[in-house]
């Protein structure tokens, strides 16, 4: 395996333009040792954090790589946790994941 992915829109190693795929080429490179992850030119909706590992490089265009923080999904609770509960219900559950 290459010690180098890219991750783009289009003609790339990893095809997408959000975080999944970007953390889907580092955890690639990192079971394999490391190595680094090139993030070619696009914006890409990151709906949750990017997670380096060791010994892994991330790197991208400086002028037309963006990431981008994604929408936030809310919503009113139905039904709130009590005490030692784990499980809420939220009114409007889209966009949950």
């Amino acid at each position: 395996m290459s010690d180098m992915l890219t991750v783009g829109p289009m003609d790339a190693d990893l095809i997408g333009s959000d975080n999944f795929t970007i953390q889907r080429a580092i955890d690639q490179l990192g079971d394999t040792g490391g190595g680094t992850v090139r993030v070619l030119p696009g914006t890409y909706v990151c709906s949750d954090a990017v997670r380096l590992r060791s010994h892994i490089h991330l790197i991208g265009e400086m002028e037309s790589t963006f990431l981008v923080h994604g929408p936030v999904p809310a919503s009113p609770l139905a039904t709130d946790a009590d005490i030692g509960e784990k499980e809420i219900t939220p009114v409007c559950a889209e966009g949950f994941r």
